[in-house]
């Protein structure tokens, strides 16, 4: 395992549910009224609003809701799906996102946190996504210049973009630099490249390949500039499933990379 792959491991371990969860929780009782609660100024950007027995939490009153009277009668008694561990890595747990868009978070014997599936937005979990996806670009670059050389490739591109490629090797060496050209590329480069080149006889076809790196490449600018990727339900679904996309090509990368090494 190079170093990289263990900075990935090191983050997926590392960054955890506690690290994107809201404290201090705001509350209701299980005596309040239903509409008294919905209405509360302090409450009304919240959908799932935790609810408090005689000294814990003991259920989630959800808007919307037609209900009425006591909120007792109303919520959603805790259960399994409900709870999360603070110290859960969230890797594993944004999937878990998909089956309740909340989950209340356990510190030690308390719940004392919520976590919903607009936290995903938070620093943790870009640098997470980002990490990832760079780790996919650097399998991409090795496999490029495996197959092509190391600016055997350079032909390979459309007239533009090898403009822009050279546009950058002129800057660069007027400033006494001189990187790995294969650094000068985009995402957008290395998925054409690599259709092109390295997986042209894999299993996988190129509709497809472009199709699923297109949408992986997507993410990544957003994530890059800081843009939302999830606003609903449907988006998280598509973001766990692009995010699940990535770890595969990163499997098929290194997968093909150790076979083409046993070969020589």
């Amino acid at each position: 395992m190079d170093i990289f792959e263990r900075t990935i491991r090191g983050l997926e371990v590392g960054l955890k549910v506690g690290d994107i969860a809201t404290f201090d929780l705001c509350t209701c009782s299980v005596d309040d009224d239903v509409r008294e609660v919905l209405n509360r100024s302090d409450l009304e950007l919240f959908s799932a609003i935790p609810v408090r027995g005689s000294s814990a939490i003991v259920g989630v009153l959800e808007r919307p809701t037609a209900a009425r009277g006591r909120v007792g009668e109303a919520m959603r008694p805790l259960d399994d799906s409900l709870l999360v561990a603070f110290d859960e890595p969230i890797k594993g747990f944004i999937p878990k996102l998909q089956e309740t868009p909340y989950r209340l978070v356990v510190r030690g014997a308390q719940i004392d946190g919520i976590v919903t599936w607009s936290d995903v937005h938070k620093l943790p979990v870009r640098l997470l996504v980002f990490a990832l996806i760079t780790h996919l670009e650097m399998l991409m670059a090795e496999a490029i210049v495996e197959h092509y050389g190391e600016d055997g490739w350079l032909e390979a591109l459309k007239p533009k973009r090898r403009e822009n490629v050279n546009e950058k090797i002129v800057t660069l060496r007027a400033d006494e630099l001189d990187p790995p050209l294969i650094e000068l590329t985009e995402f957008a480069d290395n998925k054409e490249l690599l259709v092109a080149g390295p997986i042209a006889d894999w299993e996988i076809g190129s509709r497809r390949a472009r199709d699923e790196l297109r949408r992986i490449e997507d993410l990544r600018n957003k994530v890059a500039h800081a843009s939302g990727f999830v606003n609903d339900h449907g988006d998280l679904a598509r973001f766990v499933g692009v995010l699940a996309s990535a770890e595969e090509w990163i499997a098929r990368l290194q997968s093909h990379r150790a076979a083409d090494r046993e070969q020589h």
